[in-house]
């Protein structure tokens, strides 16, 4: 396989005279792992900033956008960071609820995202859930009785 250079955007390699796309170069950025007080309060402020902005939609892109992994991201234990990240999900919350209300998005993908972004509406969801899963554990109590009493 031979590597060509072209000036085009694609890095292209041809392998029996068939032409492959490459990956792109990395870009150069490295991950990014915050460590001090300083820098977890910095990132705090940053994605306060950010989640102001009118075109932030998904709390996923914020952390990806500074090399972070989205999961290592909503996991970092400083207090002020976390309660910087609930107020994130909460504006983001508002906002993509006014898009649904004007019709600009899916209310079913709204839905799906307010149980990680509202903690007040993922705690009823669990609340309804735990109600039917009590439901159904007597239901299937009462036909083992029921069941039995017929044998």
């Amino acid at each position: 396989m031979t590597f060509q250079d072209t000036k085009t955007k694609e890095r292209v390699a041809r392998k029996d005279g068939k032409q492959l796309t490459l990956p792109p170069k990395p870009l150069g950025k490295r991950f990014y792992r915050p460590t001090s007080d300083t820098e977890f309060r910095q990132l705090a402020h940053e994605l306060l900033e950010w989640a102001h902005l009118p075109t932030s939609v998904n709390i996923n892109d914020f952390p990806i956008s500074k090399m972070i992994s989205p999961y290592r991201f909503k996991r970092y234990k400083l207090p002020y960071f976390q309660e910087a990240l609930e107020m994130a999900n909460y504006i983001i919350a508002s906002r993509n609820r006014s898009l649904t209300n004007a019709k600009e998005c899916d209310k079913d993908i709204y839905f799906k995202e307010l149980y990680l972004l509202d903690k007040d509406y993922k705690e009823a969801e669990d609340e309804k859930i735990q109600r039917r899963k009590e439901s159904a554990k007597a239901m299937l109590t009462e036909l083992t009785l029921i069941d039995e009493a017929l044998k």
